[in-house]
């Protein structure tokens, strides 16, 4: 269950886009192979193999994102998904916009963590892991829409691809915080021989957005001590 707190008109609107953005990926991949379906409802989405056991949390995006109506009818942003790059990027903007009409900023322009946080708990009224996943959830479609202006299409990549993993992570915790202050990094990152340029960057600057909010945490935890 979503729960809700904060901003009075959070009841009165759709709940922001909080599945594993791979299942909207697998989506919009199978949804131009197929013919456009009446409604979309949880029995297709079992047909089709999507989201297994999850049917209601993309039905929830889709909603969200203004690709279906209220009763799961296909919209006009829908339609054109399936369409060509262009259409497809533009489709997709608007949807990013329908989904998050009040963030005060575009899809894509600067907004830190901190900021995002607090639109979906005062703005959205998400707390607990449902904060978390829609934060998750907006970074990962960011990242595909960028992916997209640049011309490498979410829904053409390959289906082999494997995102960069780390299998080691360590930092040397600082005994103080000044301006000088250095923190030691560690990385052992294995790449697949089929990673593009934008996906490691996505992946490092994913990285470092991580080493900035453990950093936060540390100077916060010094400040109270």
């Amino acid at each position: 269950m979503i729960e809700h707190q904060g901003h009075p008109d959070a009841y009165l609107r759709p709940h922001p886009p909080y599945v594993a953005f791979k299942t909207l990926d697998e989506f919009l991949q199978r949804v131009r192979r197929e013919d456009v379906p009446a409604k979309i409802h949880a029995g297709l989405l079992k047909r089709w193999g999507i989201a297994a056991g999850n049917e209601s949390a993309l039905i929830t995006a889709l909603k969200a994102l203004g690709l279906i109506d209220t009763n799961g009818r296909p919209t006009e942003a829908f339609l054109e998904v399936r369409l060509s790059a262009p259409r497809r990027l533009a489709a997709l903007r608007r949807a990013a916009g329908h989904a998050y009409p009040d963030l005060g900023v575009e899809i894509g322009a600067p907004i830190d963590d901190d900021q995002l946080h607090d639109y979906f708990v005062a703005r959205r009224g998400l707390r607990g892991q449902m904060v978390q996943k829609a934060m998750r959830f907006y970074r990962h479609l960011e990242q595909a829409l960028g992916r997209e202006s640049r011309g490498d299409e979410l829904a053409d990549r390959p289906a082999h691809f494997e995102a960069p993993t780390v299998s080691t992570f360590a930092t040397a915790p600082a005994t103080s915080v000044s301006a000088g202050e250095t923190l030691q990094l560690s990385l052992v990152v294995q790449l697949p021989t089929n990673v593009a340029e934008q996906e490691l960057a996505d992946f490092i600057t994913g990285v470092y957005r991580a080493w900035r909010q453990a950093r936060g945490q540390h100077v916060r935890t010094q400040q109270r001590a």
